[in-house]
């Protein structure tokens, strides 16, 4: 059998990419920023029509230690819509407004 030729330039496929966490910190810092949170809770909460809410509590995996603060808590639904903490028990979707209460 002949091998056949393809119909396309060969790609020559160099070793792994050098990967540099500043320079991407400094392109995404959103994102980078998001990556380094960690998933440490979940919970329902209820509007004012009876609706449940999943929300899960995200805390950073490497709190600011130059600062000395202590780690930083954002909450999302599971579907990724952030969630304002108010106090207590108590939060608020961003992108409505609408007011939840956590109930588990």
């Amino acid at each position: 059998m002949q091998p056949t030729e393809l119909p396309y330039e060969r790609t020559r496929i160099h070793g792994p990419q050098c990967y540099d966490a500043s320079e991407n910190e400094q392109l995404f810092p959103e994102v980078t920023k998001q990556m380094a949170s960690v998933l440490v809770g979940q919970f329902h909460a209820r509007d004012a029509e009876g609706r449940i809410y999943p929300v899960h509590e995200f805390r950073e995996s490497q709190p600011d230690q130059a600062d000395g603060k202590e780690p930083v808590s954002t909450y999302r639904l599971a579907i990724g819509d952030r969630v304002n903490h108010l106090g207590g028990d108590e939060f608020e979707l961003l992108q409505s407004g609408i007011k939840l209460t956590r109930v588990s």
